[in-house]
């Protein structure tokens, strides 16, 4: 329920981008869209009562995909309107100085941003479940903050929503410094397409474990799980409960139907082209 309302996000923000006349346009209504939508999160949220996995996978991917897109378009239009309209060097000299700014923030929340990275998951009770602990083990909670709660669940999922729009905010800056040099690839930086992994969980997670299977990442030295999750984030899918769906894939008379059929389509595509 909650992926699918991320999905009408994500449809809704490309169409934005399609239509938007200029980098300002978007960026406003991509945030009022994102806006929106996280407020229907967050009611959808009060209606559904978490088990204990369902809490933390909500703090740890769900809210932080929303939080991301709010962020980066929030931070985005600020950058671009708050541009100075001098020379390309005070441009150019403006952005560095905002990517700063982004390696800054990287700096300050590093343990996290590496956690997130890595694909750990053994602070998860810790950092995104309800009174998981006393204390919080990265020490992201400034103690004179008044007001704010002893559960620190929401704030690191804000913060890891912010570390993800913010990886965002650096490639548009990135851009934005190579379209003024002359070597950028889009005439105009903006938001990258959307990958969404739109064949079943199953083939998702067959291809995973042919991946695992081949040592094709980190010449093998890779968690499953970690893969799972990582491919997940780019791709916008939930893998679940993978283990148990390898488990159904192995006593299959067929078990890798979706592998055993990219060589075929691979074929088929080259064959097409040649044609072409």
């Amino acid at each position: 329920m909650m992926q699918d309302l991320y999905l009408e996000l994500k449809a809704e923000l490309q169409e934005i981008d399609q239509e938007a006349s200029n980098v300002i346009q978007r960026a406003e209504r991509s945030y009022r869209v994102a806006s929106g939508k996280l407020q229907q999160l967050k009611t959808r949220r009060r209606d559904v009562h978490f088990d204990e996995q369902q809490e933390i996978l909500y703090f740890k991917e769900v809210k932080p995909q929303f939080l991301k897109e709010l962020i980066f378009h929030s931070e985005v239009y600020h950058i671009e309107t708050n541009k100075p309209v001098a020379s390309k060097e005070f441009q150019k000299t403006y952005y560095s100085q905002s990517l700063a700014g982004v390696g800054f923030f990287f700096e300050r929340n590093l343990s996290l941003y590496n956690y997130f990275r890595l694909g750990r998951t053994d602070l998860d009770e810790v950092f995104f479940k309800a009174q998981g602990g006393e204390t919080d083990p990265l020490e992201l909670v400034p103690g004179y903050l008044p007001g704010l709660d002893s559960e620190v669940n929401e704030l690191y999922s804000y913060k890891l929503g912010k570390l993800q729009a913010f990886e965002l905010v650096h490639d548009f800056l990135s851009g934005a410094l190579a379209g003024l040099d002359g070597t950028a690839v889009w005439p105009e930086p903006m938001v990258q397409q959307e990958l969404v992994w739109t064949d079943s969980k199953s083939a998702f997670i067959e291809l995973v474990y042919a991946l695992i299977a081949s040592r094709s990442i980190n010449r093998g030295k890779v968690q499953v799980k970690a893969l799972m999750n990582g491919l997940g984030r780019l791709l916008n899918v939930d893998a679940g409960n993978f283990y148990r769906v390898l488990q159904g894939q192995r006593i299959r008379k067929i078990r890798t139907p979706y592998t055993s059929s990219l060589p075929v389509n691979l074929e088929k595509f080259m064959d097409d082209t040649d044609i072409r």
